[in-house]
């Protein structure tokens, strides 16, 4: 049999997914690929800093994960999305035991803190150790991991993770029933503003707060408050379902970190190892990208000639200018062809046939 790990929290009012588009999108494919839901109901979060309680907890949230997993036996196939919504140190033991049974275990990871905060100077010794034992042990463990990127893969592999292991997925798929993106080609027009979509949180993209003068930009998402210039306008913020509908623009930027000069900090230099959703967001829109040039998908919009790659954000009107009509209508049918497969959920069902 084949089975999928379905996260849920349980709270006094309601039950409900504990999810977002990319994991959702996941859960969907999964089902539709055959493979029945096996529950996970997590305790209500508790934020208390008492030792006593924490430890509590953790022993909580191994007991739903442990009862989640009893119907497994030998010969399951057993698909989690990691990391887990709430994580418990004794999980990599509940792991060991599954494989000791006979069980297939793959893991699709979406993020890794032990390559993007663990890498940091100021993150303590105890916090890195914890998460080395909650994330790398596990993988160590797995039958199989769907990583994002040859990138990431050989970065994995440095820290001990089999190679052998390891199934690159290339790009986040984007589920979107009825969603045609050469209905919105008037929205995705050279001449257009260069598109920023997603966190626009100060922390993660600093250098939207200090765009470069000669180029134009539309913002999309949450919490920004910078001053913008010229054209440039911010329209807000809108569900993950609602905006390949509204976004207009050239090129969808995939840029992240404190500079407009080059990617930096630990969001910035995560891009060198990760698929960020917001490529998939574009792409699925049918709106070529406009990436870091050191970005582990910069690869990726290069071989398929979905956009442009700069070194800096003050590279890209000349970048743009450099683009041909001709090359950008190609740009546009080919991240329509792309938007296809993702709509359809064709990279997550071929990096599971490849597992399988």
């Amino acid at each position: 049999m084949k089975y999928y790990s379905k996260e849920l929290y349980v709270n006094k009012n309601a039950r409900m997914t504990a999810g977002e588009k990319a994991r959702d999108d996941v859960d969907s494919i999964l089902e539709m690929a055959g493979y029945k839901d096996l529950p996970v109901y997590y305790p209500e979060e508790n934020k208390s800093k008492n030792v006593f309680v924490k430890l509590i907890n953790q022993f909580r949230i191994f007991n739903s994960l442990r009862t989640s997993c009893a119907p497994l036996k030998n010969g399951d196939m057993y698909v989690v999305q990691f990391p887990l919504k709430q994580s418990s140190f004794l999980y990599p033991f509940l792991i060991r035991r599954l494989r000791a049974k006979g069980v297939r275990y793959i893991t699709l990871i979406h993020d890794l803190e032990t390559l993007r905060s663990g890498r940091l100077k100021s993150t303590g010794i105890l916090r890195k150790i914890k998460m080395k034992i909650v994330e790398i042990s596990v993988l160590k463990t797995a039958s199989k991991i769907i990583v994002h990127n040859d990138k990431m893969l050989e970065t994995l592999a440095a820290v001990g993770v089999d190679k052998k292991k390891m199934v690159p997925i290339g790009l986040f798929d984007y589920l979107l029933p009825g969603f045609d993106p050469s209905q919105r080609r008037d929205k995705t027009e050279k001449t257009k503003p260069v598109i920023i979509a997603g966190n626009l949180r100060p922390k993660k993209v600093g250098y939207a707060y200090n765009l470069p003068t000669n180029c134009d930009f539309n913002l999309y998402g949450v919490d920004y408050g910078g001053r913008l210039h010229g054209s440039s306008k911010y329209f807000g913020a809108f569900p993950s379902d609602q905006i390949p509908y509204v976004m207009e623009g050239s090129f969808g930027l995939v840029w992240d970190g404190r500079l407009a000069e080059t990617c930096s900090d630990m969001y910035g230099d995560y891009l060198r190892i990760n698929c960020p959703h917001k490529t998939s967001l574009y792409l699925v829109s049918g709106i070529p990208v406009a990436i870091w040039s050191h970005a582990a998908q910069a690869d990726f919009v290069r071989k398929n000639k979905v956009g442009i790659v700069v070194d800096s954000l003050y590279d890209l009107r000349g970048a743009i200018n450099r683009v041909s009509d001709e090359e950008y209508a190609q740009m546009r049918e080919n991240a329509e062809r792309i938007s296809e497969k993702l709509r359809d959920g064709w990279y997550t069902r071929e990096a599971l046939r490849r597992c399988e």
